[in-house]
Parts: C-alpha cells; sequence; structure tokens
C-alpha cells in the first residue's frame, strides 16, 4: 500500500516534532533542573559570602577599636585608687590646701559595701572637708580638685560666710563630701 505524497509529508513531520521533543525532554529537561539547582547553590553561597564578609568587617572594626578601648581602660583605671594609699591623697589635698591659703580640715573614713554585681565598686573613701579661706582661694582649690589624676564625686556642697561684717571681705567655710573610689582587685 502506497501513501500518498501527502500523506508521507504529513507522518514524516509528526515522526520528526516526536524525535525532537523527545529529544527536548531527554536532553533539555536535565539540563534547565541542573541550571535551575545551580542558580539557587549560587544564591546560598552568595548569602553565605556576604555574612562571612559582614563577619570579618565587623572583626576588622572590633580590632581597631580594641586600641581605643585599651587606652579607656587605662584612663579609667586611674579614676580610682588602690587601698591604703590614704596618706598620699591627704598628703596631696593638705599641699593644695596650703598652695590656695585655705585652713583644711579633713575627715576621711573608708566604706566598704556588699555589692550584688561582682563587678560593682563597693569600696571607697569618704572624705568631709572643711575648708576656711576667701572665695578666690576656694574657687582656686576646687579647680585644683578637678585637676586630680582620680575622680572626686563630690557631694553636698555647702559654701557660707564666717563673719558676717558688711562692707568687708569675709573668709568663707566651704564644707562638702567627696567619694574617691577603690580599685576592687
Amino acid at each position: 500500500m502506497k501513501l500518498p505524497l501527502i500523506k508521507k509529508l504529513f507522518l514524516s513531520l509528526i515522526i520528526l516534532v516526536i524525535i525532537i521533543f523527545a529529544i527536548c525532554i531527554i536532553v533539555l529537561y536535565p539540563t534547565i533542573k541542573t541550571i535551575i539547582s545551580l542558580g539557587s547553590e549560587i544564591t546560598e553561597i552568595q548569602q553565605e559570602v556576604e555574612e562571612k564578609y559582614d563577619l570579618s568587617k565587623k572583626l576588622r572594626r572590633s580590632l581597631q577599636e580594641i586600641d581605643q578601648v585599651e587606652k579607656n581602660t587605662n584612663q579609667y583605671a586611674k579614676a580610682y585608687i588602690k587601698r591604703g594609699d590614704e596618706l598620699s591623697i591627704i598628703t596631696a589635698l593638705e599641699n593644695m590646701a596650703t598652695e590656695n591659703n585655705i585652713d583644711q580640715t579633713i575627715n576621711i573614713t573608708f566604706i566598704e559595701n556588699q555589692p550584688t554585681d561582682k563587678n560593682a565598686l563597693a569600696q571607697y573613701y569618704k572624705i568631709s572637708f572643711v575648708n576656711n579661706g576667701y572665695f578666690s582661694d576656694q574657687i582656686s582649690y576646687l579647680d585644683s580638685l578637678n585637676k586630680l589624676p582620680y575622680y572626686l564625686i563630690i557631694q553636698n556642697i555647702n559654701l557660707e560666710k564666717r563673719n558676717k561684717k558688711s562692707g568687708e571681705i569675709n573668709p568663707l567655710t566651704l564644707t562638702f563630701e567627696a567619694r574617691i573610689y577603690v580599685e576592687n582587685k
């Protein structure tokens, strides 16, 4: 049986389409699937690289800041004193009073609290001051206190005239309390 030419062409075309479709399914589908899989893996790798980059950036910044932190730590270490340094503190305060023409009476007490936080500075010296002198000398003395290498936390400051004579320059009495924290070692 002979098929007409049109039917042969049509049949050949259908067979060719089926072969091309089979090739597409056999070759292209796995390739497309592999490409999609590679795309998602590339995205995951990109996210991991970005996370590592962010971590390295933070590490680099931390390393740069470590010098500043060490410098600040050394500066803060100077803000408090060691236990047993009362004599040097008293001597420095008396010398400042003499330099500023101040008649000074000081009382120093060691206070030791039991903190709930182990890093808290619970130990400190409480220093009570009674200074007699002229206003400008008192201000100079307070300025000298401010220039000390350790911090004095001043509380309850009071300034009053001793002799209440009008028209004269009268000496003043400056009373206050201060704290100096003690190293926790």
